[in-house]
């Protein structure tokens, strides 16, 4: 039987952002995601940083890759432009379940 780690599971939640939203939607890649959480765990978890669009999830040992498209709040945004490195570091929800994420700021894309 095959091991079922390198395979890569994809959510598309079918939100379409309206005008205003279309300038805050950005592609972000999300490091050391414990593997134990669901894509519907991770999608409840992304509601604070506003409207997931899309989710890729790769598993790598015990943590998994998130790359997501999603609509940022004004707050997250405002985060996320002001950052100075290549790694934007904040709480992807849940503190119990996830302390802090890593995101690779540099693949972000602007429509």
């Amino acid at each position: 039987m095959k091991s079922n780690k390198n395979i890569i599971q994809q959510v598309i939640t079918g939100i379409k952002p309206d005008d205003n939203g279309i300038l805050q939607i950005r592609d972000i890649l999300v490091y050391d995601v414990p593997v134990s959480l669901t894509p519907e765990e991770i999608l409840q978890q992304l509601t604070l940083w506003e409207k997931t669009i899309s989710l890729q999830m790769k598993q790598q040992k015990k943590y998994q890759t998130v790359h997501l498209k999603i609509e940022l709040t004004s707050f997250h945004l405002a985060q996320f432009k002001g950052n100075d490195g290549p790694v934007w570091t904040t709480d992807l929800g849940d503190t119990s379940s996830v302390v802090s994420s890593k995101v690779d700021t540099q693949r972000k894309k602007t429509m």
